[in-house]
């Protein structure tokens, strides 16, 4: 009989060790909510709503190798009107299976992104496991935010740090860099992703720091850290967002941070006006057809 196991993705996504072809259970699932389809052998339950009240119900006996995707809420770029904000951390990713669940009802919880300045919420399946809600980016109103994968630095007159991710769900922000060539300001650090860190600045380009990437699970991108923005008089440009699902940071032109793409947990893009919202996180489940 399978068991549960939570893999983590740091530094790697593990391969799943279920087979291609598995033995029937006798048990069905049911759902309430969520959008369902059929590939490559798998039955899929896809989850979205961040509104809550939604779940899926085993009856007739146990369901065997189930595997679970929950990827939390991305946190909200930080803002800072001057020198720009820190991008968001991603919302935490976890992978867990092959399981066998019960009868009964399992509750689903997608979390929703941060707004500017805010860490996003988490995301869960009730007796199944949680993915913690990503950091806010730092920015006037407070420094750096940890969570599922922590939030970036922001810029300005001296240095700040980025914020810690969870262990087996994301990675930390970047703390900011001192731009020696030119300005001698320290430029603000990118949101962590659920493969890798938030990046730092660039200091001869100049560029602030990148959002970490994120990974891919059974075609899902997620996880992608939100980019750090660059300040007000344009003297250095945003930081892209991680794996195209963070937000890009904003810039003297555009002031205001970029968003996160819902259903993928990324950060919110740092700003000068307000930072990005993150995206809303997914919770995703399979089981052999």
């Amino acid at each position: 009989m399978p068991t549960r196991v939570g893999i983590g993705l740091s530094p790697a996504l593990a391969p799943s060790v279920l087979s291609a072809v598995s033995p029937p259970s006798p048990g069905t699932v049911s759902t309430s909510g969520g959008m369902t389809y059929t590939s490559g052998g798998y039955n899929y339950i896809e989850y979205t709503n961040t509104s809550g009240g939604e779940y899926f119900e085993i009856s007739g006996g146990d369901v065997s190798y189930m595997e679970f995707l929950i990827v939390g809420g991305g946190g909200g770029g930080g803002t800072t009107g001057l020198y720009g904000g820190g991008g968001g951390g991603a919302g935490g990713v976890r992978l867990i299976g092959p399981s066998t669940l019960s009868p009964g009802t399992y509750s689903v919880i997608v979390g929703s992104g941060g707004l500017s300045d805010a860490s996003g919420t988490d995301s869960s399946i009730d007796g199944v496991g949680l993915s913690e809600g990503g950091g806010a980016g730092g920015g006037d109103l407070a420094g750096a935010l940890t969570g599922g994968s922590g939030g970036g630095a922001s810029s300005g007159s001296s240095q700040a740090f980025g914020a810690a991710g969870t262990s087996g769900q994301g990675y930390a922000g970047a703390d900011s860099t001192e731009d020696t060539n030119l300005t001698f300001y320290f430029i603000g650090g990118g949101g962590g992703g659920a493969s890798t860190a938030g990046g730092i600045a660039d200091i001869n380009t100049p560029i602030a720091g990148a959002g970490g990437t994120g990974t891919t699970v059974w075609g899902y991108t997620v996880g992608g850290g939100g980019g750090a923005s660059g300040d007000s008089a344009g003297t250095w440009y945003p930081g892209a967002g991680g794996s195209g699902v963070g937000g890009t940071g904003g810039d003297a032109v555009s002031t205001g941070g970029y968003p996160g793409t819902d259903g993928t947990g990324g950060g919110g893009g740092g700003g000068l006006t307000s930072g990005g919202t993150g995206g809303a996180g997914i919770v995703v489940i399979r089981y052999p057809v």
